[in-house]
């Protein structure tokens, strides 16, 4: 890709698929070993969430590789003319095949073993963050009466919220969300993106297959057909490394897209349906905490900022990347096409205009992606809103809990101390009884 001049998509790749991974392990192995002497619990928390939460951002190759993936792919049939006698137009021989050209762009194997380290890798993080805070959590909780996020004084969990503008806030927030997931179920379906193939390519795909659009769907739904069966006329026996082969040409492209529904389609509108709940449906503080957890497992699955991200970044240098693959081998043609004319050659037969060019390829934004733009968008800044407001409230719970178990304790200990004056007065009220009864007895000896 860089040879190819695009800088902006290799280097993306570099930093997100290339350092950041290791990064986010070998950030994982210190906060793991490192001693809780040199590291607060809240700031190693802090640390393994952030993580945590980013950990998606390795995936950006892989989303440029379905981009990829479906839009180099074509097939075009080429046959010879129908020969027709000039006077009498009857048929002198029948069209025969001329050749086939198939354009596909395959995964290897190491493709694959990356996209399954980087599912690992996420399920590793979130197990780190549970036992982090399985080990810091008291078993005890102040379960208050189930109240809704949006009424809980997130610096007072004991004070309610009763004024119209925390109504109206809840309102607000409720419909923004509402919005972000009815954006993304109809934004997935309609489609985001279009690429028109140009020059003697585009004339040869026909007008019907020039052109093509796709929805995050079809996106998805193209990836088993995106590439081409090598092994179809092998031999009866295969060696294993065949075998190996015609697993990863059959079962990853479904891998690819079963990842593709989960991180962008399902974990984002599972994320924004949580998001609700735990807004506005009555919860008691553990239940809070809980489906706070949820979300944050949620959000860290939710991709769906960065496929288009690596969408956006794909459809802008795209073109650039297919002159180098493709445009290469069609540099001498271009030349003979731009001695024969300039502009544009016309088809006699058609009246279609066909670019002096061999291939080239133009893309556009559909409606689609601005759809799902503005539902990662509200999707992100009001969720991470209603996240650290659930944050605040558990954290003052949290504090709550430490304080009521330290008023406890000294009750338990001035009851203690006071059990222990009430017994050293009986003690010394024993004792004195004793020595007057003593003195009594004595006296009496002496008398006899």
């Amino acid at each position: 890709m860089w040879n190819a001049k695009v800088y902006a998509i290799a280097i993306c790749i570099v930093l997100f698929s290339g350092v950041w991974p290791y990064v986010k392990l070998f950030s994982m192995f210190i906060l793991w070993e490192i001693s809780g002497k040199n590291v607060k619990a809240s700031t190693r928390g802090k640390c393994l969430k952030f993580v945590d939460r980013l950990g998606k951002w390795s995936l950006f190759d892989s989303f440029v590789m379905t981009m990829f993936m479906v839009g180099f792919r074509f097939h075009l049939h080429v046959t010879e003319d129908d020969e027709y006698d000039n006077i009498t137009s009857e048929k002198l021989s029948p069209s025969s095949s001329f050749g086939d050209l198939d354009v596909v762009v395959t995964p290897k194997r190491s493709f694959y073993v990356f996209l399954f380290a980087t599912v690992l890798s996420l399920v590793l993080g979130h197990v780190t963050l549970f036992l982090h805070r399985k080990s810091i959590r008291s078993k005890t909780e102040v379960d208050d009466t189930a109240t809704p996020l949006w009424r809980r004084d997130v610096n007072r969990p004991s004070v309610l919220l009763r004024t119209k503008m925390a109504a109206t806030q809840a309102v607000v927030v409720f419909l923004l969300l509402v919005a972000a997931a009815v954006f993304l179920a109809v934004g997935v379906n309609i489609p985001s993106i279009k690429f028109d193939f140009l020059g003697i390519a585009g004339y040869a795909l026909g007008s019907s297959q020039k052109t093509r659009s796709f929805s995050l769907v079809e996106l998805a739904e193209a990836l088993p057909h995106a590439s081409i069966d090598t092994y179809a006329s092998g031999s009866a026996t295969t060696t294993p490394n065949e075998s190996i082969g015609i697993f990863f040409q059959h079962v990853g492209p479904r891998f690819i897209q079963m990842t593709l529904y989960i991180f962008a389609v399902f974990a984002p509108l599972a994320q924004l349906l949580i998001l609700c709940v735990l807004w506005i449906w009555p919860l008691t503080p553990r239940m809070q905490r809980r489906i706070q957890t949820m979300t944050e497992i949620f959000s860290a699955w939710s991709s769906l900022d960065v496929v288009l991200f690596a969408v956006v970044a794909a459809m802008l240098q795209i073109k650039q990347f297919a002159n180098f693959v493709v445009g290469g081998g069609c540099l001498q043609f271009n030349t003979i096409l731009a001695a024969i004319g300039t502009g544009q050659t016309s088809d006699s037969s058609s009246g279609r205009q066909i670019d002096d060019e061999c291939f080239d390829l133009d893309t556009y934004f559909q409606p689609g992606c601005w759809l799902l733009v503005s539902s990662a968008l509200m999707a992100n800044f009001v969720g991470t809103w209603v996240t650290q407001r659930c944050d605040k409230s558990v954290a003052s719970n949290a504090l709550r809990l430490q304080s009521s178990l330290l008023r406890g304790l000294r009750r338990d200990d001035d009851d203690d101390n006071d059990d222990d004056d009430d017994y050293d007065g009986n003690v010394e009220a024993e004792v004195g009884e004793g020595e007057i009864h003593s003195r009594d007895d004595s006296e009496e000896g002496l008398e006899l």
